[in-house]
């Protein structure tokens, strides 16, 4: 259920993949909004988007090699660490889609109505998913060094969760 569909990559689909890999890396490369204790990119929409066009699985893995492409924190855990979160977080959120009967491939016909209840819907879910993931993750490294794992989850949530919100729009939109 990871990939819908019966054809394999054509041309269009590579150029779309490169353009969004490009995006992504460039999202990351260049910070848009530092916060208290997080940095936030536009990568997360430019995943969103990726899940119903290209299918969770190149979402997830868009996201690892953006992040670990990342050298803001030098030559270290950290990217690896960060990539790993995103390409986790981006395939639990397009497990998601595809369960609550997200639209993948995209392709021509459908009308506003079907795109909104079809890729809308199933895209706000995925994008909570990948909030919630997010933070469980950060919580959950932070509780393995000792740190208190419910104050960042709490944080977390409500630092992101209004940035989420935003980055599923954008994400669709695209």
């Amino acid at each position: 259920w990871f990939n819908q569909r019966s054809h394999s990559i054509g041309t269009g689909e590579v150029v779309g993949i490169l353009l969004m890999m490009g995006l992504a890396l460039i999202s990351v490369l260049v910070r848009d909004l530092p916060l208290e204790a997080t940095q936030t990119s536009f990568t997360t929409a430019v995943l969103l988007a990726c899940i119903p066009l290209f299918g969770p699985l190149v979402a997830g893995v868009i996201g690892l090699l953006a992040a670990v492409a990342d050298r803001g924190h030098g030559w270290s855990i950290v990217p690896v660490f960060n990539g790993l979160m995103i390409g986790t977080q981006t395939l639990l959120g397009g497990a998601v889609y595809v369960l609550l009967g997200g639209i993948h491939p995209l392709g021509p016909g459908y009308q506003p109505f079907d795109l909104v209840l079809h890729v809308g819907a199933p895209l706000v879910a995925a994008d909570l998913v990948m909030c919630l993931a997010n933070a469980l993750i950060l919580a959950g490294m932070v509780a393995i060094t000792g740190g208190n794992p419910r104050a960042v989850l709490a944080g977390t949530v409500r630092e992101l969760l209004p940035l989420y919100l935003g980055y599923v729009v954008i994400g669709f939109v695209l």
